[in-house]
C-alpha cells in the first residue's frame, strides 16, 4: 500500500528553532499599531479568544477584531 497523503505539517519555530526577541517583536508591534511597546506588554494577554484561536475554534479575522477591540488599535 502506499503512504498517506499529507495535507498539511504543522510546527512552531518560535523560540524551539529562531530564538525570538519579543522585545523587538513589541517595539515593531507597537509602531504599527500606533501605541506604546509598554502598552502592549502589559494589555497583550493569553486570554479566552487567543486560546481560541490557537486552537483553530475560530479565524484570525475574528482574533484580529478582538485584538484591536482590547488594545484599543486601528
Amino acid at each position: 500500500p502506499s503512504p498517506p497523503q499529507i495535507d498539511a505539517l504543522l510546527f512552531d519555530l518560535g523560540n524551539v528553532v529562531i530564538e525570538i526577541d519579543f522585545q523587538r517583536v513589541l517595539a515593531r508591534w507597537a509602531r504599527d499599531a500606533g501605541c506604546a511597546p509598554d502598552r502592549l506588554k502589559r494589555d497583550l494577554v493569553i486570554d479566552e479568544p487567543y486560546k481560541r484561536y490557537e486552537r483553530g475554534l475560530s479565524d484570525l479575522s475574528d482574533y484580529f477584531v478582538h485584538l484591536r477591540t482590547a488594545l484599543d488599535v486601528t
